[in-house]
C-alpha cells in the first residue's frame, strides 16, 4: 500500500525491506530521486538504486523507523527518521547491526501518493 501522507512512509518502506519486497521499495522512490545510501556517493540511476537496496533486501533482515520531525510545505514534505537494521550478511553469515538516521524529502505526486524525492542513509 502507498504512503498517503509523508507520515506513513517510513512505515511503507519498512514494511517493504522487511518483507524482501524489492518492487515495493524501488516504488516508494520517484523516478530520478537522489539516495545517498553511503557518503559521498548520489545515486540517482534507477538500476544503481535497485542495486543498493537489493543490498538490504539480501541480508533478510529487520528494519525499525521511528519519524521524528515532519514539515509540509504544499506538495513537499522533510522529515527525518531514526532506524535500526538487523540482518545476515549472505557472504559470511554474520549478523549486521545497523542504526542511523535518514534525512528526507518527499513530494506529493498527482495521485496522491507521497515519494522519496531526496533519501540520505546516515550511519550512526
Amino acid at each position: 500500500m502507498p504512503a498517503m501522507t509523508p507520515e506513513e512512509m517510513h512505515k511503507v518502506f519498512c514494511d517493504a525491506l522487511n518483507s524482501g519486497d524489492l518492487d515495493g521499495l524501488m516504488a516508494c522512490y520517484e523516478p530520478g530521486a537522489s539516495v545517498i545510501a553511503e557518503p559521498g556517493q548520489v545515486i540517482t540511476d534507477s538500476n544503481a538504486l535497485r542495486a543498493a537496496l537489493g543490498h538490504f533486501v539480501s541480508m533478510k533482515g529487520t528494519m525499525n523507523a521511528k519519524t521524528g520531525t515532519v514539515v509540509t510545505a504544499g506538495d513537499v514534505a522533510f522529515m527525518h527518521a531514526d532506524w535500526t537494521f538487523t540482518g545476515t550478511d549472505p557472504k559470511s553469515g554474520d549478523t549486521v547491526n545497523l542504526k542511523g538516521r535518514a534525512t528526507e524529502v518527499l513530494r506529493k505526486q498527482s495521485d496522491g501518493r507521497w515519494l522519496y524525492l531526496i533519501d540520505l542513509f546516515d550511519d550512526a
